[in-house]
């Protein structure tokens, strides 16, 4: 169930959305990748066959360019650092998990090769939906020929 989103094409303010997204992500031969603005944030289960109550952001155009955070509410409340990497079974989520593709690369925060760590401000769901949360590290490539990606930035989404 989506709880709030924002669609692609329309802009933030005209569906109660403020949306700050400041993530760069820089591959090892210094190209930042490019998303297109399009933001969804909603909060809903893990997935259709995991119950847990999780936040979601989407941010760019599925299959090309795009970035993804996924976050067990409970977890990012009470453990406001997610430190990289973080591996879980699928079905038991833990903490958060990024994942980003760009120009064929595909990375998330749960290969060996991810540094770092995500920090959460506040995470609200419901009525007034609300995320914050700050990125420092490295995303390791799910492919074996892909690099690492650098990432850091800040992300906020609120609605009123």
């Amino acid at each position: 169930m989506v709880v709030a989103g924002l669609l692609a094409g329309a802009s933030p303010v005209a569906a109660g959305m403020h949306v700050r997204d400041r993530h760069v992500f820089t591959s090892p031969d210094g190209t930042r990748a490019a998303f297109q603005p399009d933001v969804r944030v909603w909060c809903g289960r893990w997935a259709s066959d995991v119950p847990v109550r999780s936040i979601h952001v989407w941010v760019g155009d599925r299959p090309s360019a795009h970035w993804e955070l996924h976050a067990v509410v409970a977890d990012v409340r009470r453990h406001r650092v997610v430190r990289l990497p973080n591996s879980f079974v699928f079905d038991h989520p833990r903490g958060a998990l990024l994942f980003a593709t760009d120009r064929g690369n595909e990375v998330n925060s749960d290969t060996e090769e991810s540094t770092g760590r995500i920090r959460f401000g506040r995470v609200r769901c419901g009525q007034r939906l609300r995320v914050s949360f700050r990125v420092r590290g490295s995303l390791g490539s799910e492919l074996s020929d892909g690099g690492t990606v650098a990432v850091r930035g800040s992300f906020l989404a609120s609605k009123s």
